[in-house]
Formats: C-alpha cells, sequence, structure tokens
C-alpha cells in the first residue's frame, strides 16, 4: 500500500491488513504524536548514547527512583499516543524498514523522533550513502 496524498485511510485497521506500507518521513512526522526526549530523568543520554530515547532508556542503568519515574512516564505515553497520534502510530509493526536512514542521523529531529515513536517489533535502517 502507497500510504501518501489526501486519500489515505484513517483506519489503522485498514493499514494492519498490508504487508508492506509504504510512506514518506513526512507522513510518519505528521501522523505520530511528539516524543519526548526523556532530559528530565537524565540530561546527558541523548549525547552520551546518540540514540533513540527508548533505545537508550532500556541499555542505561536507572537508579530505583528514575525508573519509577520512567515506568509512569512511559504509562502516560502509550495511551496519550494511541489516542493523538495518526493510522500510522497506531499500529504495532512487525519491521519498520527506514530507506535513506541518513535523512534520520540527527536524533533531536522531528522526523527521526517519529520513526523511534512508531511501535515495532525489528527495525532496519538501509542507507547508500555514508552515515
Amino acid at each position: 500500500l502507497v500510504y501518501h496524498g489526501g486519500s489515505r485511510t484513517s483506519k489503522p485497521t485498514e493499514l494492519a491488513k498490508y504487508d508492506v506500507v509504504v510512506t514518506t518521513y513526512t507522513i510518519v512526522g505528521q501522523e505520530v504524536p511528539k516524543q519526548d526526549s526523556d532530559n528530565d530523568m537524565e540530561p546527558n543520554h541523548d549525547e552520551k548514547y546518540g540514540l533513540c530515547p527508548d533505545f537508550a532508556a532500556r541499555k542505561r542503568k536507572l537508579t530505583k527512583q528514575t525508573k519509577k519515574k520512567a515506568i509512569k512516564k512511559k504509562k502516560v505515553n502509550s495511551s496519550t499516543a494511541d489516542l493523538d497520534g495518526g493510522p500510522l502510530a497506531r499500529v504495532r509493526w512487525f519491521r519498520v524498514v527506514l530507506d535513506e536512514a541518513q535523512t534520520i542521523k540527527n536524533h533531536r529531529t522531528k522526523s527521526a523522533r517519529a520513526c523511534c515513536g512508531l511501535k515495532a517489533k525489528r527495525r532496519w535502517c538501509l542507507s547508500g550513502s555514508n552515515i
């Protein structure tokens, strides 16, 4: 399915029927709710890891107090993402493949955060350019 333009579906169940959905970084940025930077939990984790906030949060060792805050924050974010996001954000994808992945090289951009905000079991990034 080519998911682009004004006639795209508004039903996540329709998207979930397809094995492959092709869209643009712009559409992903519009439909996936703004991702928190998690700066209030650990101010330098973006610079320290250079990774998506969700992935970095799993990798770092949290203190008990910070861990409690992260769990509360995650619960709030997951419920609001289902309500605020578009159909792309509401589907739990098996695999998200990002072509021309140098587009999300800067993890602070709206596109990069939106791609990290997609719910997926697997993530692949493809690029013909040097990253």
